[in-house]
């Protein structure tokens, strides 16, 4: 079995509401979503699990210390790209127009404060350009944003730091049939 390199193979999906079966959803739902994997940093994206916290729990017989994993902690934050029109055509946030074409959207999605979102990411030995297909695994999160950040470094792209609090976590999640994908 080759190993595969990492790059380009991140494919995040955001939907706005939250899919019937959240450890299960469709192709069907994930396509309702915005397929954000191109309007996202890879540099600055970082979601999924960190240390969870730990409790000492030893017993009275135990000598040194005795932990225990406690509750899980999430990371959830990311730049997103901005897009917006020609200048010559006012320079405002582009809405995105032709087929597939995502435009402002991801930013739209989580700008105002205390969005829920939920976001699902393969990582898999596929483009994150490529389909997705029923069987194949993902992380999934529900996730409450704060209000977005600037950044300090102002060169590249104008873009902005989306932070979020992880509400729930499905990491062995699956994608379910039902869609153009099965």
């Amino acid at each position: 079995m080759p190993r595969s390199l990492a790059e380009g193979k991140t494919k995040v999906i955001i939907l706005a509401d939250e899919p019937e079966d959240p450890e299960n959803p469709t192709i069907t739902e994930l396509e309702d979503g915005i397929d954000a994997s191109c309007a996202i940093v890879a540099s600055t994206f970082n979601l999924g699990p960190q240390a969870s916290q730990t409790v000492d729990e030893k017993a009275l017989c135990e000598e040194g210390n005795v932990q225990a994993f406690g509750s899980s902690e999430y990371a959830a934050e990311m730049d997103v790209f901005r897009y917006f029109q020609e200048a010559e055509d006012g320079g405002l946030p582009e809405e995105g127009t032709t087929q597939g074409e995502v435009g402002d959207a991801v930013f739209q999605m989580l700008k105002t404060k205390g969005t829920i979102a939920y976001i699902y990411m393969r990582e898999i030995n596929k483009k994150a350009t490529e389909d997705l297909v029923a069987g194949e695994p993902l992380w999934g999160f529900k996730v409450a944003v704060d209000n977005p950040q600037r950044p300090t470094e102002t060169t590249g792209y104008i873009k902005r730091h989306i932070v979020g609090l992880v509400q729930r976590a499905w990491l062995d999640a699956e994608v379910a049939g039902g869609g153009s994908g099965e």
